[in-house]
């Protein structure tokens, strides 16, 4: 009786190598994608341009209770919508500046608010800005105020640039009715009785890593699956059956 070997199959040095990358990366891309937590996908800002202005927009000044009776409190203002986002501030008596306390009235368009913008810069020049607050309002409430912070420089000197991020609270308050936010500004004594202000506001977005990365490694696992085969080889491309040709 004729003694039948039977021979091992040999698997395929590219099927061993594409199992393996297989393996590697059904277990790595979960696990890289626990860590990277929801904090991380959501910090990533899109600039919007300076904000818009609302039609309610009606900037004035508050003086301190010391201020001379009949004293010129009169004031030249150019918004930013007619002088290319720059809003330009000026006491008509400068003397007066000593008695300047705040300056309400710079209102923002809530439409903006509707688009996601949830992050306001405001940048000072001419003057010492003390503190700045985004203020909003719900019909028969008193006001909320949000802080402004200022940008600190490398050796922690301010840089008469204020940042506030719009808190959940603020835009569900903007959201909930037509009055329209605005902005407080205080100086010190130091206001030199004109300023000027320019204004950069962002949108939060959020890039779905984890959401990548998985769609990512299913796409390698075909690929590997589709090279793991023996019709497909890494150095010689497609390897599987040729086709007869007639009349060999």
């Amino acid at each position: 009786m004729k003694k039948i070997n039977l021979k091992k199959p040999k698997i395929p040095s590219n099927a061993r190598l594409m199992s393996l990358m297989a393996i590697i990366l059904i277990c790595a891309a979960p696990a890289l994608v626990s860590v990277i937590d929801d904090s991380a996908q959501s910090d990533h800002m899109i600039a919007m341009g300076p904000y818009v202005e609302s039609d309610l927009a009606n900037p004035r000044i508050t003086f301190n209770e010391d201020m001379p009776s009949g004293a010129d409190g009169t004031f030249s203002y150019i918004p930013g919508s007619a002088n290319n986002g720059t809003h330009v501030f000026t006491m008509n008596t400068p003397a007066n500046k000593i008695y300047a306390k705040s300056f309400l009235g710079f209102v923002i368009d809530n439409s903006i608010f509707d688009v996601g913008v949830s992050r306001i810069v405001l940048n000072f020049s001419g003057t010492d800005v003390t503190d700045v607050r985004f203020l909003t309002l719900i019909p028969g409430s008193a006001y909320s105020a949000v802080p402004f912070v200022e940008i600190l420089d490398a050796d922690g000197v301010g840089t008469n640039s204020f940042v506030c991020d719009i808190d959940s609270y603020s835009l569900a308050k903007i959201k909930s009715n037509d009055i329209s936010p605005s902005i407080n500004i205080v100086f010190d004594d130091g206001f030199s009785g004109s300023f000027e202000m320019t204004s950069e506001t962002y949108a939060f977005t959020t890039i779905p890593y984890g959401e990548i990365i998985v769609g990512a490694t299913g796409a390698l696992l075909l690929i590997c699956a589709l090279f793991a085969t023996p019709y497909f080889g890494l150095n010689g491309g497609y390897t599987g059956p040729k086709p007869k040709r007639r009349g060999a």
